[in-house]
């Protein structure tokens, strides 16, 4: 008895603990991630461009509305796709409600689970990517560090607590840890396989807050990509607390 004890003890002494399912640090730097974006309204126009035959032309308002930040998108070229209209809440500490309204549809759709995998409008974007995940929703561990558009960056490895409720089974989130802005990130299938890669090719600061300018999504299984470019912004603007309503996307 004395004897396995002491073998015991041994393989506690010289084993190293395993890494936490959710690294405190890893967790923290997410957290800073999402303080970092936008706090202020702003309207901008975007510019889609990709594996399609148009450039998609969108019409972007962004406010924090009661705590949530708000995004309203509506198309306005080309002409087969003006009407779709977006809206994008993200209630802080609670998953994000994505609802869309269709061309041929008056009434609004909450964007589902299985809808979110969808492309958004017919990019390498999907609906889910046009939000931040919920921080709440996954397990954080850190990852070691690489330099990312000479950016030195530390990895994030994000793993959903419910893989049932997600549409990856991983993200690995790299984020500059000076000015916690996440500047890429991986997305892996349900399988494992590197699914996607988002970057932020041009990431800037405007009035206290980091603007990513230019991003692109590769479809890494696909080899095809997708870009989204702000071509003019206006910040603190007024814009009224009711186009960020289900009724505004029907008017």
């Amino acid at each position: 008895m004395k004897l396995t004890r002491t073998l015991v003890l041994a393989l506690l002494l010289v084993t190293p603990c395993a890494a936490r399912a959710d690294d405190d640090p890893a967790r923290q730097l997410m957290e800073k991630a999402v303080e970092a974006l936008p706090k202020k309204s702003f309207k901008a126009k975007a510019r889609m461009t990709g594996d399609y035959r148009s450039d998609r032309d969108l019409d972007v308002q962004h406010k924090a509305v009661d705590g949530a930040r708000s995004t309203y998108i509506e198309v306005v070229a080309p002409d087969y796709l003006v009407g779709m209209r977006f809206l994008f809440v993200q209630p802080a500490g609670q998953p994000p409600k994505q609802h869309m309204r269709y061309i041929a549809s008056k009434l609004p759709v909450l964007v589902a689970r299985d809808t979110r995998a969808e492309p958004f409008l017919g990019s390498s974007f999907s609906l889910v990517d046009m939000v931040e995940p919920d921080v709440d929703a996954f397990t954080y561990a850190l990852g070691g560090s690489e330099t990312v558009h000479g950016r030195p960056c530390k990895v994030v490895e994000a793993t959903p607590k419910d893989p049932a409720k997600e549409v990856y089974s991983k993200v690995v989130h790299c984020v500059d840890p000076t000015n916690h802005v996440v500047v890429r990130r991986r997305f892996f299938d349900g399988k494992g396989k590197a699914q996607k890669e988002w970057t932020g090719a041009r990431i800037e600061k405007v009035d206290g807050n980091w603007i990513v300018y230019d991003q692109r999504m590769r479809d890494l299984q696909r080899d095809v990509e997708s870009r989204m470019e702000i071509v003019d912004i206006d910040y603190d603007v007024d814009i009224p607390d009711s186009v960020f309503t289900t009724e505004y996307l029907t008017r």
